[in-house]
């Protein structure tokens, strides 16, 4: 049988269920990086030329 009563230290350790809201930001903060970096790999190119 499992324990229904955690101490605090148990619970600070206890994995917490992962906010889709913060995920989605995580994303859309990676994919606009990468989408700048692209940005500015496309405009030296350009410059080039």
């Amino acid at each position: 049988m499992e324990r229904l009563n955690k101490t605090p230290a148990e619970a600070a350790k206890a994995p917490t269920k992962p906010s889709p809201v913060k995920a989605m930001i995580a994303w859309l903060v990676e994919t606009d990086r990468e989408f700048r970096v692209a940005q500015s790999m496309v405009d030296k190119t350009r410059q080039r030329f």
